[in-house]
């Protein structure tokens, strides 16, 4: 792999999976030092250095610098996959940062997704890039969720969970039920959505069951919730 080609892998991920390129620059240089240190052992002295603008990477063994053959040979025969393998770990967890430091802007904010699976009663939302979970406890009593179905939820937490991302969803939650009703930020600039029956007895304080009287309104009119 020559300069330009590097340049060009750096660009790609960039674009591809939006992790800064300095990141992604670390990354294939923690590779190449994992793979010269399983070639000359751990006990030789490995400095590796990939110019930021030429995209060439220079590697020195115990203070003599190593050829672009013995380079290209090194991680082509002896090393490639653990350099394959340090390098997809950086990249994963430069993903996953990323992830995590949008998700954790919508902490508090509705979300919506698609039902992927519903297993043990809890639901498995996708959200696009990643996946939330919306536990038993989190779901209006009485409602079931149908693989493919559309589901709003609020995002209550959201944490690293390994080399994932773990987004912790509600439709009971009390911010759940305030931003459907406004009153968590009066006088914001709003939309309107309708509501499910179940939305809005969970809003109600109401399980399945509650009189006509009670839902009337709500079950099939519209609300304003802030954006």
């Amino acid at each position: 792999m020559n300069g330009t080609e590097l340049l060009r892998v750096v660009d790609a991920i960039h674009r591809d999976k939006n992790i800064d390129k300095e990141v992604v620059f670390e990354g294939i240089e923690q590779a190449i030092l994992s793979a010269a240190r399983k070639h000359y052992g751990e006990e030789a002295e490995v400095v590796v250095q990939i110019d930021r603008v030429s995209g060439h990477p220079t590697v020195t063994s115990d203070g003599m610098e190593v050829s672009s053959d013995v380079l290209g040979d090194l991680l082509g025969r002896v090393a490639a996959q653990t350099a394959k393998q340090v390098m997809i770990q950086k990249i994963r967890e430069a993903e996953r940062d990323s992830l995590f430091s949008d998700y954790s802007q919508l902490q508090g904010q509705i979300v919506s997704g698609t039902v992927a699976s519903h297993v043990g009663g809890t639901a498995t939302v996708n959200l696009g890039k990643v996946e939330g979970i919306l536990p038993r406890g989190e779901q209006i009593p009485g409602e079931s969720h149908l693989v493919g179905e559309r589901v709003r939820a609020i995002v209550i937490e959201v944490r690293k969970a390994g080399p994932r991302v773990k987004i912790v969803l509600s439709r009971v939650h009390p911010d759940w039920r305030d931003k459907w009703t406004g009153s968590a930020a009066p006088g914001t600039a709003a939309t309107s959505t309708k509501m499910t029956r179940g939305e809005a007895l969970a809003i109600l304080g109401l399980r399945e069951g509650a009189s006509a009287e009670d839902i009337r309104g709500w079950s099939h009119g519209e609300v304003k919730k802030p954006e």
